[in-house]
């Protein structure tokens, strides 16, 4: 735990606190599971959570099967899954997941990048399936400013929201993205 009601798993980094991180060449093939009774849950194959003013991830590869759960059902509380990042990041570039990535929660996002939050993301491909119970998305779950070069090959599925970019936004530039999977 990095404070009270919330658990953050990481392949490599748990939780980045308000710092410059940048992570280069990393490989996670093991699975990565947070959860269970905290509010706010989130994992990642790199980096559960990057809460700092510039978290960076660049040429990295997951493998494992990433999952986050939270048994606290109310829209207050989040929970967060990605191949690379669960949440936060100022850019990611020429990653590549091929695991599986869950988020089950009411309020929940899953993406083979980043689960929820994340500037840019650029060169980077998804293969492992994605699902949760809110937004899912082959790059992003939910919010990002920009995807370029992007592909998707994953099966996507979820309750409200599913894409094979990206599975919610309000505002987002997409470039030269393409998705081979099927949405659900």
């Amino acid at each position: 735990y990095y404070s009270y009601e919330t658990l953050v798993s990481g392949g490599i980094i748990g939780y980045v606190k308000n710092s410059e991180v940048i992570v280069t060449n990393c490989e996670n093939s093991g699975s990565v599971s947070s959860g269970d009774s905290a509010d706010y849950v989130y994992s990642g194959g790199i980096i559960g959570y990057g809460s700092g003013s510039r978290t960076s991830v660049k040429g990295c590869n997951n493998s494992g099967s990433i999952t986050a759960v939270s048994s606290t059902y109310t829209s207050y509380y989040y929970t967060y899954s990605g191949g690379i990042i669960g949440r936060g990041a100022t850019e990611i570039s020429d990653c590549t997941n091929s695991g599986t990535i869950k988020a089950d929660a009411y309020n929940a996002h899953s993406g083979g990048m980043v689960g929820y939050d994340c500037d840019t993301v650029t060169g980077c491909n998804n293969y492992g399936d994605i699902s949760c119970g809110y937004g899912s998305g082959g790059m992003v779950g939910c919010s990002c400013s920009a995807i370029a070069n992007c592909n998707n090959s994953g099966a996507i599925s979820s309750d409200l929201y599913a894409g094979g970019i990206i599975g919610e936004t309000s505002n987002c530039n997409i470039i030269k993205c393409t998705n081979y999977g099927t949405i659900e």
